[in-house]
């Protein structure tokens, strides 16, 4: 099993899973389901490069932080599995998500 660990400014996260059903029943094409993730913007974060945030130290997030990222802003990773995992720059990250 390859292991990947962010490098710099690197930020690991973890895109949430499509429904590939609509709530109406309506199942998506593979296509659709892939271009709808792409355009999803709030996601989990996995794993921090060792100098993500050292220059705005009061911006840093953690592992497990909602955040909100620019879109189409990461490196997709080959990992096994259902879940889609990426790399993104600390400075992509727009906001951390609180619900309250």
């Amino acid at each position: 099993m390859t292991k990947y660990v962010p490098l710099n400014t690197a930020v690991m996260i973890a895109l949430d899973p499509v429904e590939e059903v609509t709530e109406g029943g309506i199942v998506l094409a593979r296509e659709t389901v892939d271009k709808a993730t792409l355009d999803q913007v709030e996601v989990t974060i996995v794993a921090v490069g060792p100098y993500a945030w050292h220059r705005l130290p009061d911006s840093r997030c953690e592992v497990g932080d909602r955040v909100v990222v620019r879109r189409y802003a990461w490196t997709k990773l080959p990992v096994e599995g259902d879940q889609e995992i990426v790399l993104i720059n600390d400075v992509a990250i727009l906001a951390r998500v609180e619900h309250g």
